[in-house]
């Protein structure tokens, strides 16, 4: 009797504002209202998968970051059996700036999947280039080439040196 007075429609209202949730602030912002709303939703189906709310969340973010994740998303998937662990070395996308103090620099932290490899994506808001750490490339058998090392200055503010 609760659940038929206090229940009515809350799925069906759930299902409306997870549908229409849309990234308006920062990026945390959104994700707390989404999560929040992933969780309840959970409540009353839990056979929604990791893609669903994956795909369902980047749908949500700005357009402008919506299209770097899209950029950097893999076209397949590797398909390899051995388990790779990488530790600290992930993707990294960093911002190359003449005077740290001129330009913020925000970082949206994404995690993703190659195949059964799970990475972490740093997008930088003032990135002109995109790394990847040798230990990825290696993995996915990417060829590496040297070149000049040039000095970056990364989202938190610390240098770091590409070669």
């Amino acid at each position: 009797m609760v659940m038929q007075k206090f229940d009515k429609n809350q799925y069906q209202i759930l299902l409306y504002r997870f549908d229409a949730l849309r990234q308006k602030g920062s990026v945390v912002e959104y994700q707390a209202a989404f999560e929040k709303i992933a969780q309840c939703l959970l409540l009353y189906n839990s056979g929604y998968d990791d893609t669903y709310f994956v795909n369902r969340f980047v749908v949500g973010l700005k357009e402008e970051i919506r299209s770097v994740i899209a950029l950097h998303r893999p076209k397949d998937d590797v398909e390899d059996s051995e388990e790779v662990e990488v530790e600290d070395e992930t993707i990294l996308v960093v911002g190359q700036t003449v005077d740290s103090t001129q330009v913020k620099c925000r970082m949206l932290k994404v995690y993703g999947r190659i195949g059964k490899l799970e990475i972490l994506i740093l997008v930088d808001s003032g990135s002109v280039g995109t790394f990847v750490s040798q230990q990825l490339a290696t993995w996915l058998e990417v060829p590496l080439s040297k070149c000049t090392p040039t000095q970056f200055v990364t989202a938190d503010g610390g240098p770091m040196v590409c070669s």
